[in-house]
């Protein structure tokens, strides 16, 4: 069992590393389990205790030969081609130590990756999660009847372009990959890239050089531009919307309210006094995204891109809902149906109470101490 647990001081837009690496620090406590925010340094050396954990998101932590033998967990929010020089330590120099490191992903579909193209074995899902133990929400009847979406933004186009100076030998593949794939269930661009490559016979270390390369690129570029279509098909929706970037010059139309960019922990704020998330994450196909989660615990229905993953965990549920297609085909409909039902009230608290039970960093943390055990059952077995 786990004793000790060094949870390293990331830093991420919006702020959103703190409210996590706080979140777990309390849920360790409530098992029992002396847990800490510290700063990168101090993964520096090892902590001594076999059954102490570091524990990082993404690549936070400071790489070197000294805490070689330290047991660590790699919290990937990413998908791994984000991170590649991780899994090739031959190349990019980093001291990965595979039988004391174990990555955790937020998706199953990232995580077969990692297991299937870097062959990463020691690789576990672990999703996003809501960073609050209990509801905190204004009551529906006080909460405003409008939608409110947070995310940023970028010109696809000049992603685009930047890719395509990238691609050397590859250019021709980039184009095609740009052109040839569009969001739909069961589709993801990972595997859409993958599959490009061997229909185009490319040889397998060259296209592993190639994801490894651009699929960070243009995974963004059809995000974004996915983005960029969802609200757009937005039209009978009163939408406020925040984030980074050049949100002004992208021709959305007038009922999308754009704001500027908030701290996540404003953003909890504006979710609090809502009653519906529209939320945008189509790469999480086999995950959730945290926003998800905290805005069922702050008492709003959710509309967002398909995941086969949160469809298990929620079923059938109205207060989370799914929509599909390029231009979200009858998402204003969708959306007013959840607006103006007085059931919704009622459903989103259902929604909420399977999030608490099952998806904050408290149950996360149980989540940890278990795949530890697993994982290193010769330190951290019962």
């Amino acid at each position: 069992m786990i004793e000790e647990v060094l949870i390293l001081d990331g830093q991420s837009r919006y702020n959103v590393f703190k409210r996590w690496q706080n979140a777990l620090v309390r849920g360790f406590g409530k098992l029992g389990i002396a847990a800490r925010v510290a700063p990168v340094a101090e993964s520096v050396k090892p902590l001594g205790n076999p059954r102490a954990l570091t524990l990082g998101f993404n690549l936070v932590r400071q790489w070197s030969t000294e805490n070689w033998d330290q047991r660590h967990l790699c919290w990937m929010v990413d998908h791994p081609s984000y991170h590649a020089d991780f899994f090739f330590p031959r190349i990019s120099g980093i001291p990965v130590n595979p039988d004391r490191v174990a990555v955790a992903s937020v998706d199953r579909n990232w995580r077969e990756f990692a297991r299937g193209r870097y062959g990463y074995g020691r690789c576990v899902l672990l999703p996003h999660a809501s960073g609050t133990d209990s509801l905190f929400g204004k009551p529906w009847k006080e909460k405003r009847n409008v939608g409110v979406f947070f995310g940023s933004i970028e010109d696809p186009a000049a992603l685009l372009e930047n890719a395509r100076r990238q691609a050397g030998p590859f250019l021709p593949v980039v184009d095609l990959l740009a052109e040839r794939f569009s969001y739909r269930p069961g589709r993801t661009f990972p595997d859409f890239f993958q599959d490009t490559l061997a229909e185009l016979k490319v040889e397998p270390a060259q296209a592993l050089m190639a994801m490894n390369a651009l699929l960070p690129l243009l995974d963004m570029v059809h995000i974004f531009k996915n983005r960029l279509e969802l609200l757009r098909a937005v039209r009978g929706l009163e939408l406020h919307l925040y984030g980074a970037g050049p949100w002004p010059a992208m021709g959305l139309p007038p009922n999308i309210r754009i704001h500027d960019a908030v701290e996540y922990e404003a953003a909890l704020e504006i979710m609090a006094g809502a009653r519906l998330l529209v939320n945008h994450s189509p790469s999480l196909s086999g995950g959730g995204h945290e926003r998800i989660f905290e805005a069922l615990c702050a008492g709003c229905c959710v509309m967002t891109t398909r995941s086969d993953y949160l469809a298990e965990e929620f079923g059938g549920n109205a207060g989370l809902r799914f929509y599909t297609g390029p231009g979200a085909s009858g998402i204003d409909d969708m959306a007013r149906s959840l607006l103006d039902d007085p059931a919704s009230a009622d459903r989103a608290a259902a929604s909420a109470a399977v999030a608490l039970a099952r998806h904050t960093m408290a149950s996360r943390a149980k989540t940890i101490c278990e795949l530890s055990a697993e994982l290193w059952p010769e330190a951290m077995g019962q």
